[in-house]
Formats: structure tokens, sequence, C-alpha cells
């Protein structure tokens, strides 16, 4: 159980060096001396944008950003990822655009990129880049193709790509790029025909795999319908999900559906099919709540949520059943986020929504109690926490009291 003699925060919840946003505090353990946490801010990172194209460059370990839409304008700026900062790779290329698609051929070793729209028109130009500039390989090709999607297809080594006209109103076919040239592979097909799908490949099966108006499989000839008749999940927002590591399981609880429905439904997900777990004791109706998978005690922690009874905040799965716990702890919540700690060796609750303003306190649970840490990084809500490697925990983004976030914070514990 934890036992915390907490120093006073700072008013801005950050304690270090000016100028550095970057700081420590250290809490008493017991048995343990002086446990330091440390929060880290990195600044040099992409505006928020939607409708840009990420592609994941496995020779290089990075990951490509390309474009998209801010608040203020259609960007062409290219920015990489490698797992701890981001690099903005100030480098010519491609006009600014938004809804195109990229994907990287790892034959070639280039990320590939094609259409999208810019501030006038839509676009059907083709380019590549190799870590070190932009190329324009082709103005042939695909028609203008609108909410597209791409993947690479490595038995064949070619990148796949379909989707709807600029109107949305018809299948502009299926389109193979092979580092030449595009070659139209199948003529419009109305039962895939969806704007903004998604798309994979999957290297077990060598077939790519479409998601947008139904389940599709490519498989280099023909597209075939996935599976169906399964079991699956209604639809839903704002739900939490966990993997369970010892049981190779991911679990999903509650969120609401598109209709105003509030769910507290469990399902579990094995990697082929998902099963809805039945229990006599569950959780109340929620959305806005969060997970997270204790490593060292092997259950998923449950926390919050909005629909939430006042003294139901606490709660937790062990793969059959759910255990209310029953302890004070954090103001109920919701849009915070919580992962498990390996330094601390506890889940740690950061941020969220209480009384409709932002937070910006830090819990920890070790399965016994919720011990009030320290004043984190600036309060927000709906950000992204997950635990490192190494132990430590990175927090993104979210939204203060009047704007969106894009900072990132590490939590070292030591």
């Amino acid at each position: 159980m934890f036992s915390a003699a907490l120093p006073a925060a700072a008013e801005d919840g950050l304690v270090g060096v000016a100028g550095s946003a970057h700081g420590a505090r250290e809490i008493g353990m017991p048995g343990s001396g002086p446990l330091c946490l440390e929060w880290e801010r990195r600044d040099a990172q992409p505006e928020p944008r939607t409708l840009h194209a990420m592609a994941y460059d496995s020779k290089r370990g990075v990951t490509v950003v390309f474009g998209g839409n801010t608040d203020r304008l259609i960007r062409n700026d290219t920015w990489e990822w490698d797992g701890r900062e981001w690099t903005h790779r100030q480098i010519g290329g491609p006009p600014a655009r938004y809804g195109h698609a990229m994907a990287y051929d790892s034959e070639r070793g280039v990320v590939v990129m094609f259409g999208g729209e810019s501030a006038h028109a839509y676009l059907r130009d083709t380019w590549e880049y190799d870590g070190s500039e932009w190329r324009h390989v082709a103005d042939d090709g695909p028609g203008l193709i609108y909410g597209h999607a791409m993947a690479y297809d490595r038995r064949r080594g070619v990148c796949v790509l379909t989707g709807t006209s600029w109107s949305g109103l018809w299948s502009a076919g299926t389109w193979e790029w092979d580092g030449a040239r595009w070659s139209l592979r199948e003529e419009g097909n109305s039962s895939i025909a969806s704007s903004w799908p998604a798309m994979a490949y999957d290297s077990a099966r060598h077939v790519t795999v479409l998601f947008g108006q139904g389940t599709w499989e490519w498989d280099g000839r023909r597209w075939k319908p996935g599976r169906t008749g399964e079991t699956v999940p209604a639809p839903r927002n704002r739900h939490a999900m966990a993997y369970d590591t010892v049981r190779r399981i991911a679990v999903l609880f509650g969120g609401a559906t598109f209709s105003g429905e509030t769910l507290a439904d469990t399902w579990e997900w094995d990697g082929a099919q998902w099963r809805l777990r039945s229990t006599n004791s569950a959780p109340a109706p929620r959305y806005g709540h969060a997970l997270a998978y204790d490593e060292e005690r092997g259950v998923i922690v449950l926390y919050g949520g909005l629909g939430a009874p006042r003294d139901d905040g606490t709660w937790e799965w062990d793969g059959s059943t759910w255990v209310e716990k029953r302890v004070p702890g954090p103001a109920l919540r919701l849009d915070h986020a919580m992962a498990f700690a390996k330094d601390l060796g506890a889940t740690v609750l950061f941020g969220g929504l209480v009384g409709g303003l932002p937070q910006g306190d830090l819990w920890a649970w070790d399965g016994q109690s919720w011990q009030a840490l320290a004043g984190g990084s600036p309060a927000r809500r709906g950000h992204t926490m997950v635990g490192d490697d190494d132990g430590s925990l990175l927090v993104y983004g979210g939204m203060s009291l009047v704007e969106a976030l894009q900072d990132i914070f590490r939590i070292l514990g030591r």
C-alpha cells in the first residue's frame, strides 16, 4: 500500500529548469527510498491535423507523416517519429494536400503516396519518399479517387489501392502500383465501394483486408467477402480497451452507441474472434471510462466514466469475474487516461473531466488503495497514456479547457 509524502505542486503543475519544461518530484515510498517521478515535455511535433497520411518505414525504423488539414491551412510538411521524438524533415516535396493515402514499399525502401485534394482540385499524382527526398514518379493511373485507402502487398511487391469517385457514388476500381506504373486490376465493384475505408495487409494469409462497407479480402485476383455471421460488439464510441498479456486477450467494456444507448457489456478478442462474456456482476453502463492491465497482479483495472454511480468507481476483471473495489479514490471523472507503470508497480491515472473542468492530478492504484501522487502536466482530458518498455509512461495530447494540446510528456519513476 502506498504511503507518500507529497511536495507542494508548482503553479503550472511542473517543476524544473525554466525553458526546458522539464522537472522532477520526489515521493517517499516505504522500503524503497525516494522515488523520482519525472515529467519531460517535448515541443517539436506536428500541429494537430486531420486527413493526413502515415506509413511506417521498417528499414529506417520511423513513422512518416505527410500533409493534412489543420485549423489554419492545408499542409505539405513531412515529419518522422522514431519512437521517442518527432523530426521535421525540411525538404521540398509534393504540393499541400489532404485526404491522400500512403503505404511503405519494403522491397524498394520507399513510402508511396497517391492523390488527395488540394485547396482547388482533386489530385492524381504519385510520389515516393526514400527518407532523403520526395520524387514525383507519375501523373497517370487511377482517376479522381477520393477517400481511398492503400496497402503494400509484400508477397507480390505491389501497392494495392481502392476507393470511390470524388462524388462518392461509385467505386473507382482496384489499382496496383509496382514501382513503375499503375495497373487497373478490377473495374469498379459496387459491393466494396466505400468512402474512407481502412486497409491493411495480412502477411500470414497473404491477403489485403479492406473494411468499409463490410469486410473484404483481396488476393491479387479478386475481392472476397470476409467471414460473416460472427457475433461482434455493436458499433460504439467512448468505450475502453486493454490487452491482457498473460491470456493474450484484448478486453473491451462499455461505451455508447450512436443512437445514444449506454452499454455495460464485456467482450474479449483473441485475435480470431470476439466473445461476449456474461457475468453475474458487472460495472454499471458507462462511457468515457478507462481500462489498464496490471501486469504484476494479472487483472484489468477500470475506473470512472459517465454513468458510473458515485460509489462505483473502481473495478477489476480477472478474466472471468468483475470485482468491485469500494475504496476512496479520485473524484469520479470521464475522458481520463490510465496505464500500468512498471517502475511503480501500480496503475496510474492522470487527468480527465470533473464537473466540466479538465484535471491535472495524478493517482496510483496498487490493488488495495488509491494514492494521490503529485500534480501532473497541465490539466487535460481526452489524452492518451501508454507504458513504454523502459518502465516509464508516455502522455500525449488531449484538450485543455480552451484548446487542443499536442505536447508529449514522459513519466519516469526511479
